[in-house]
């Protein structure tokens, strides 16, 4: 008889810090990129600091489980894993450096990932986009060569917004070579109400949302994923705020026809499963759709979903169809796992 076959089930968001990057950064963040630092903090943690805004207070050591890649790759069997999309930690995605300083070290944290993925065929790479590069249609051509399966950027630089026309060649790029573009959080727009260490942990659950439906809505309302409607552009956390306000960008289109339609821009995106309560699940489904929604743990965040899986299986337990493709079907079709 023939054995039934299993779709492989891919995590598409997770993060890593590879110890290779604490490596380069110690050894050539002087000569390199001279605003990085890197210290020990006063919990022992390791610390890569680099200039933020003023409102966002310092940069914050690193959280142990990032460094822990043997870890990542450990963890997928108990949560029904078999392959993980991972990118750097957001904090060191080096949005923030000066220009010519953030190409070194964009080049060192692909490296690191490269030489961390290498060593563990269940990790897939996501490399550090440099929004502001020189040469985004030669950089991200050389990052799909290298084997990387998209690229991932902030949500903003620390002046700019996606919708900037000064980052609209990053966009072109993207396009032209077909790297799909993995939006995550950097910010929380520096709301004092939401500043780390305070307000219950806030920035991250309501601030990282937040900053996500700023980013997202001029993105929508700019019309960048009509204008590349081939180019994968998928977003952390279930979209953020953005799948709830879709009714209000509506109708901000109706009051300033000027603006691109944001239904229209918003059903080229794609969404990440992150949003922890069935409710919030069945809505995401509703409005997106079953073959934009794509599995997501967030891991190794203690406020990431190592339950995402089976909050996946549950809400569509009867759909088996449809939760194959959130599982990993839309995966492999984004991401052109299967060539």
């Amino acid at each position: 008889m023939e054995q039934a076959f299993t779709p492989m089930v891919i995590d598409v968001h997770t993060h890593i810090v590879p110890p290779q990057l604490v490596e380069r950064a110690r050894r050539d963040a002087s000569e390199l990129y001279p605003d990085v630092s890197v210290s020990t903090a006063d919990n022992g943690r390791t610390l890569i600091a680099m200039p933020r805004p003023s409102d966002l207070g310092p940069s914050r050591p690193i959280f142990p489980g990032l460094l822990d890649v043997d870890g990542c790759v450990s963890r997928m069997d108990g949560q029904g894993v078999d392959a993980a999309i991972t990118g750097i930690w957001p904090d060191l995605v080096g949005s923030t450096l000066p220009i010519e300083q953030a190409v070194n070290w964009v080049r060192a944290v692909n490296d690191s990932l490269l030489e961390a993925a290498a060593e563990h065929r269940e990790l897939l790479p996501l490399a550090a986009g440099h929004l502001e590069s020189p040469d985004p249609y030669g950089d991200l051509k050389l990052l799909k060569e290298q084997g990387f399966l998209g690229v991932q950027i902030a949500t903003r630089t620390a002046d700019k917004e996606l919708d900037d026309p000064a980052l609209g060649e990053f966009w072109e790029a993207a396009a032209e070579v077909r790297l799909p573009v993995f939006v995550h959080p950097h910010f929380y727009n520096g709301d004092p109400r939401l500043a780390d260490g305070l307000a219950y942990g806030l920035a991250n659950s309501v601030g990282r949302a937040h900053d996500t439906g700023v980013a997202i809505s001029r993105v929508l309302l700019k019309g960048i994923p009509l204008r590349y409607p081939d180019l994968p552009i998928i977003i952390a956390h279930g979209g953020g705020s953005v799948p709830y306000l879709l009714g209000r960008l509506k109708d901000v289109h109706r009051l300033h026809p000027e603006t691109a339609d944001p239904v229209a821009g918003f059903e080229k995106l794609h969404f990440d499963s992150v949003v922890f309560e069935e409710a919030a699940f069945e809505y995401l489904l509703r409005m997106a759709g079953d073959e934009h929604i794509l599995l997501g743990t967030d891991h190794p965040f203690p406020n990431g979903d190592p339950l995402a899986k089976v909050l996946v299986d549950k809400v569509l337990a009867d759909q088996v169809e449809a939760r194959d493709r959130v599982n990993g079907g839309n995966a492999r079709r984004v991401f052109v796992l299967d060539r």
